[in-house]
């Protein structure tokens, strides 16, 4: 019987530890030139491992503004502050582009214009665990929304559990 509830409990937090968007992965030109990794030191880890953010030396700062392609653009909006054994982490981002064409072929011309706007954030808490060898542990709570042509999404939501030494 103790089994069956250790197999429902894992059941219920295997689609929460699933749940990932670029828009939070793409947060510093440093992940990003190595390949979209973990990059010690610097606030964008925390996308990939919340408790990375525990070694990071002090409170970050990290504002982005990427102009993109045909008007695109994706701003990036970071804070880190680091205590004693713990540290938190919040991050927002949003991908945002307008004067898209709608057609009913490629042929005619367009028959209106409208807009895409996706939003993501995260809050993050990491701590240390006290012992000889330097462990922190984190969670996440992440949470995305859409805003498509008029069709606006619920929140969607995750968490992200981490383990970093």
């Amino acid at each position: 019987m103790k089994n069956i509830y250790i197999i429902t409990l894992i059941m219920l937090l295997i689609p929460l530890t699933g749940f990932s968007s670029d828009l939070l992965d793409n947060a510093s030109v440093a992940s990003l030139s190595m390949g979209k990794v973990l990059y010690p030191d610097n606030i964008s880890s925390v996308a990939y491992n919340p408790a990375s953010v525990f070694y990071v030396g002090s409170s970050q700062l990290l504002g982005s503004y990427y102009a993109l392609f045909d008007g695109a653009r994706y701003n990036v909006f970071s804070y880190s502050s680091r205590f004693e054994n713990w540290a938190l982490t919040g991050l927002v981002s949003q991908l945002y582009r307008d004067g898209i064409e709608v057609r009913d072929s490629l042929t005619v011309d367009p028959l209106t214009t409208t807009y895409s706007n996706k939003i993501a954030g995260l809050v993050s808490f990491s701590s240390s665990i006290p012992g000889s060898i330097p462990v922190a542990i984190g969670g996440s709570l992440k949470l995305l929304y859409y805003d498509i042509y008029n069709t606006q999404s619920k929140i969607g939501w995750g968490v992200d559990l981490g383990v970093y030494n």
